[in-house]
């Protein structure tokens, strides 16, 4: 029995004494299944051991795992003496319910009733008004939890949890199903506080308790599918890949079953982001020269200590990801710390995830000593970031990391300036935008350059991250580039593209070069790219109306 569930016993638990139907003062008796039995009477300090009979024994066990705590006489033979005649049975029923009196009540007088035992009319009751039992205590406070959806409540009702439900009764009929019951109830309990976990943030703390179902029951797919999503949300991949593993071993070898659609669909999405930017390799990266000068410079004020945040909008498939990744590429060359905190749509999902995914990808690169000086210095950033201490249960108090966060940041630009690179913005959670704009602030004076990317259809409107760019702007801590083709850069250098070409966002094969060197002459009739694979030699020019089709905006700046 855990200390929490001690701790917390509501309702006649808590009195020492009660009054018995045949008026004697009797001690609060308390019974415990979870994780073995125990019988005990208040005051007493020691188990009631005076079973004369194994069947009485039985008899208080099968009583207290029944929901309302009582059973018809006929029903009890039924269980504890099946096959035997009607009148044996009977008397073994009679002398095991003495025996258990009797053991619960050794003061018991004869033909004196019990307090805790009752037999009225055929029906055999273990009184709940004077006795207490440790499953009913789990179930309130499980109950409870659900409903509140509360990280305390959760933890308060799992600490009661003492164990599977009479172990040393385990292939016994009348108590199997009871068992299956609260093992699920204590499983879901588990899942829905991880759950809780890792929309607070606390991903490390959310993945010791999705383990901790898994020790207790490690054919439970769908465990090892939101363990799979909460390790790849972190950036940790290939713990994720090694949990989906796992999962087709233990289900092969316990059930002879494969994985679920969804699992499997999972695994399929984990393994296609698998490299990180820097491993990608992108297509040739032309027409977008003009931005990442913008975005040098913005690099080289944060330098001199003057950062803000610079949002990239642009269409989907545009290439946002792919000037970023270019970018960062060089940034990390310059010597800068790039925190990448967003190539995994699923952390923004989670409160501060796409912060905990960045710090990760910096924590994880040190050496065990250097993690663990971090983890002492910043230990509201354990239970966040994997690295520094899986499993890490966080106090109530250590659930919002913002302020350490923030700490860890500046410590880092002490020698070298951070890029801090953020993507979807809106799709953060409101926890992680609250960051982002406090961070945007300080950046003013710190040697911080945050690079966020959206789409340009989230911006309209009245939404939150809409106010806060709107407010950033205003201040001067935001600069807002739209990410599009110049054509003008794109036709000079066309010499240069590989043959074939193909797009990003559509599979377009480009076969031919463009029929002129001119400028923006091209964009309406020159650029004759022929967008039909099968037919590359083929010259055929492209109006503007064409361009998005072949997966190129209009870009140039002289035709919009």
């Amino acid at each position: 029995m855990s200390a929490s569930a001690q701790r917390v016993q509501p309702g006649p638990a808590s009195l020492s004494l009660v009054i018995g139907t045949n008026g004697r003062t009797a001690p609060q008796l308390r019974l415990r299944l979870l994780g073995g039995f125990r019988a005990e009477r208040a005051g007493d300090g020691w188990p009631v051991s005076g079973w004369q009979r194994r069947t009485a024994k039985t008899l208080t066990k099968l009583l207290a795992t029944t929901p309302g705590h009582r059973l018809h006489r006929e029903q009890v033979l039924e269980i504890l003496w099946p096959g035997a005649d009607p009148e044996s049975a009977l008397n073994s029923f009679g002398k095991a319910l003495h025996a258990a009196r009797h053991a619960l009540e050794p003061e018991l007088l004869p033909r004196e009733s019990s307090s805790y035992l009752r037999l009225t009319e055929s029906i055999v009751t273990l009184d709940p008004e004077h006795v207490w039992i440790d499953l009913d205590h789990f179930e309130q406070l499980a109950e409870g939890a659900l409903c509140q959806r509360e990280v305390s409540a959760y933890e308060d009702a799992i600490d009661a949890y003492g164990g599977d439900l009479l172990p040393k009764d385990r292939y016994e009929d009348w108590c199997a199903e009871r068992r299956e019951y609260l093992v699920e109830l204590h499983t879901r309990l588990l899942l829905n506080l991880a759950e809780e976990l890792a929309r607070r943030g606390a991903h490390s703390a959310a993945a010791g308790r999705l383990r901790e179902a898994l020790q207790h029951d490690p054919t439970r797919e769908d465990a090892h599918r939101r363990l799979m999503a909460l390790y790849a949300s972190a950036g940790r991949r290939d713990q994720a890949v090694r949990q989906f593993h796992v999962c087709r071993d233990v289900l092969r070898r316990e059930l002879d079953l494969t994985p679920g659609d969804e699992t499997e669909g999972l695994y399929e999405e984990i393994l296609a982001h698998r490299r990180t930017p820097d491993d990608e390799v992108g297509p040739p990266f032309v027409g977008r020269e003009s931005l990442l000068e913008q975005l040098e410079d913005e690099l080289a004020r944060a330098d001199s200590g003057t950062g803000r945040m610079i949002l990239l909008s642009g269409e989907a498939g545009v290439g946002k990801s792919r000037l970023v990744a270019e970018f960062a590429g060089n940034a990390r060359a310059r010597g800068c710390c790039v925190l990448w905190g967003g190539s995994a749509a699923r952390a923004n999902h989670f409160a501060y995830g796409p912060f905990a995914v960045a710090l990760e990808s910096y924590v994880a690169d040190r050496s065990d000593g250097e993690r663990r000086e971090i983890a002492r210095r910043f230990p509201a950033l354990v239970p966040f970031v994997p690295s520094l201490g899986i499993g890490a249960v966080p106090r109530h108090d250590q659930l919002y990391p913002g302020p350490e966060i923030v700490r860890l940041l500046t410590e880092l630009a002490r020698d070298r300036t951070v890029l801090l690179v953020l993507s979807d913005l809106p799709r953060l959670q409101r926890s992680s935008l609250d960051l982002l704009g406090y961070v945007a602030t300080l950046a003013a004076k710190r040697r911080w350059l945050i690079v966020g990317t959206c789409r340009d259809e989230p911006l309209a409107g009245t939404s939150e991250l809409r106010r806060m760019i709107d407010a950033a702007e205003r201040e001067r801590l935001c600069v807002r580039l739209r990410t599009a083709i110049d054509w003008c850069e794109l036709c000079s250098p066309v010499s240069a593209w590989p043959r074939p070409f193909s797009t990003t966002s559509t599979g377009s094969r480009w076969g031919t070069r463009c029929s002129s060197r001119s400028s923006c002459a091209t964009c309406k009739s020159a650029a004759s790219w022929s967008s039909n694979g099968a037919r590359g030699n083929e010259h055929r020019p492209l109006q503007p109306a064409c361009l998005p089709a072949c997966g190129l905006l209009w870009g140039c700046e002289r035709h919009r």
